[in-house]
């Protein structure tokens, strides 16, 4: 992970004009800004472990702000206890067989949820409404909060994945020689970019190889997948 003024010596390098000229410095933060946004909203590479403490009778908990998508596994731990109760997510739509027409929630240990709402105003909906009060522990990818453009951000580190700086980079070389209209210039750039976002996510979605596991393209593998 690098700083986004090492960033925008990189990008200049890349584009031929290491000074001020067709392309403001402004304008290439606000492209790194984007890249990363894209590259966390396509890739769901930036992942954060995180809690919500829940109590009895409650069952709907604000997420942050910057959740793209939560992930499991989630877990629940009532108060006092050291066990884990799996909670299993399901899509909005399939919550009714759950709990009916009239979101009859009943009380006891939580065992599924649901998300409510959208960016960057969404809740987390459990069932049965909690009869104890407690910890969800959870895993969702986020986005990145964007640095200012203004060059006092310089020094900090632009939220992309490590080792995939050139991604980022893709992206915003791509954005920039669309700005030029220079078109060929600009498919290369691209062509660059959905194919190294391509391996990041992959990357970012299997962080750890598990033999005999399932992937994503549905094909069972009963050994190590080199």
């Amino acid at each position: 992970m690098a700083t986004l003024g090492t960033y925008l010596i990189r990008l200049r390098e890349r584009l031929s004009e290491p000074d001020e000229g067709f392309w403001s410095n402004q304008f290439l933060r606000a492209t790194m800004n984007e890249a990363a946004r894209d590259i966390a909203r396509r890739s769901e590479s930036l992942v954060v472990d995180a809690t919500l403490t829940i109590g009895a009778g409650t069952e709907s908990y604000p997420l942050p702000s910057t959740v793209v998508k939560v992930l499991e596994p989630i877990t629940f731990t009532p108060t006092g206890s050291s066990y884990r109760y799996p909670i299993t997510p399901i899509e909005r739509h399939a919550a009714i067989t759950r709990w009916g027409m009239h979101q009859d929630i009943g009380s006891g240990t939580p065992d599924t949820c649901t998300m409510t709402g959208y960016a960057p105003n969404m809740n987390l909906l459990f069932y049965p409404s909690p009869s104890t009060a407690g910890t969800v522990n959870y895993r969702y990818a986020k986005y990145p909060t964007d640095l200012t453009v203004t060059g006092s951000n310089d020094s900090s580190t632009l939220d992309v994945p490590g080792g995939w700086d050139d991604v980022a980079l893709d992206y915003a070389e791509w954005k920039c020689w669309l700005k030029r209209r220079n078109r060929e210039m600009a498919a290369d750039a691209r062509e660059r970019y959905v194919s190294g976002l391509a391996g990041l996510t992959e990357a970012g979605n299997r962080q750890i190889q598990v033999p005999g596991s399932i992937f994503g393209h549905h094909e069972w593998s009963g050994g190590w997948d080199w």
